[in-house]
């Protein structure tokens, strides 16, 4: 949880605690052989150390602020439109592979790999677009650790819980005026413990 406030922020030590949660992360969905996320949780762990060197060489390049923080970038549109392109051909090479190898839920989790890719690519290279590529992706755990919990999978519950924590964190940080009003006392806690230097 920590890593996506200090994303919102541009605060470097976000990798620190994005390492912590994806070894984590992975330790759990390869006791439930949820394949892609497996896949998934491998690029994050490897994109944490990526993430650091591009972060801390553009913080070097920008004028320095207060807190030393990335500043956001824009997307145009065939950038978009070349993450679309790719997300697909990803999917589709996940979805063969994890049907093939013994995977669980393979429609829906063959979408977390190419979401998170994208993602973590926009992430890493400082682009406000990232979001809608992370809210897609927590919707849709939300979805596969629910149906995990319906069948008792290992630590189901505890993952459930923190996808639902993890999607109201994202609405609140990026969603519209009435999802940030409905949500206003958890923000603003969020607001007041994050407000220091991290």
């Amino acid at each position: 949880m920590f890593n996506l406030i200090l994303v919102d922020r541009g605060r470097l030590t976000n990798y620190l605690w994005g390492f912590i949660g994806c070894a984590t992360w992975l330790i759990v969905v390869i006791m439930n052989h949820l394949v892609g996320d497996i896949f998934a949780q491998i690029f994050y762990v490897t994109m944490q150390f990526v993430g650091v060197w591009v972060w801390q060489r553009q913080l070097d390049r920008q004028e320095k602020n207060e807190y030393e923080e990335v500043n956001a970038r824009m997307f145009t549109w065939w950038q978009g439109i070349l993450a679309v392109i790719a997300t697909i051909v990803i999917y589709l090479i996940v979805v063969f592979v994890s049907s093939h190898t013994g995977g669980v839920q393979v429609r829906l989790d063959g979408t977390l790999l190419p979401l998170g890719i994208v993602g973590q690519i926009l992430m890493t290279y400082g682009y406000r677009s990232q979001w809608v590529a992370w809210i897609t992706l927590d919707v849709i755990k939300v979805v596969i650790w629910f149906n995990q919990l319906s069948v008792g999978g290992p630590g189901a519950m505890s993952m459930f819980v923190l996808q639902v924590v993890m999607l109201a964190n994202g609405f609140t940080a990026h969603g519209s005026g009435s999802t940030r009003a409905a949500l206003w006392p958890y923000r603003m806690i969020c607001n007041q413990v994050f407000a220091r230097k991290a």
